[in-house]
């Protein structure tokens, strides 16, 4: 998405990758791995565009509490809207506190006791092999906003 939609990323707003997925389907990460924008040369370069005809999503749907956000999890994974200005340094753990200013999207996959577990796009060697773990309820704005896709 990062490479083959330059206003998804410039827009920062999930509608604009939907749109982008409706009109052109996804891949699969086998078929076209995951590298973060900042070790392109050129971001926006979109490789192997005849692969990402894998998957097809019809439509997408907003979630906007914390009780719709784990109803939605134990089905697929769940993008979320987050306040991320703390994550940087994160290296394990469970984060406990952080604002709601959200600046940033991620990858809800999972929850455990008293956390929710997200993928994020700063590359395994960041957090616990990619993913930070951060305190049940609306901490960092989780709960705020969030959405999931339909596929064909």
């Amino acid at each position: 998405m990062i490479d083959c939609c330059p206003n998804c990323t410039a827009r920062k707003q999930p509608g604009y990758v939907y749109v982008h997925m409706i009109d052109y389907g996804l891949s699969t990460e086998q078929h076209y791995p995951y590298n973060s924008s900042i070790s392109h040369s050129e971001p926006g370069e979109c490789r192997t565009a005849e692969k990402r005809k894998n998957y097809r999503i019809s439509e997408w749907h907003d979630i906007s509490s914390c009780s719709a956000l784990s109803d939605r999890l134990a089905l697929s994974p769940v993008v979320v809207h987050v306040d991320a200005r703390t994550w940087r340094n994160y290296q394990g753990g469970i984060l406990t506190e952080c604002g709601t200013v959200r600046n940033h999207y991620a990858l809800l996959v999972g929850r455990g006791i008293g956390f929710w577990k997200i993928r994020n796009s700063w590359g395994k060697l960041w957090g616990e092999h990619g993913h930070i773990r951060i305190k049940s309820g609306n901490t960092c704005g989780i709960c705020t906003r969030g959405s999931y896709v339909a596929l064909e």
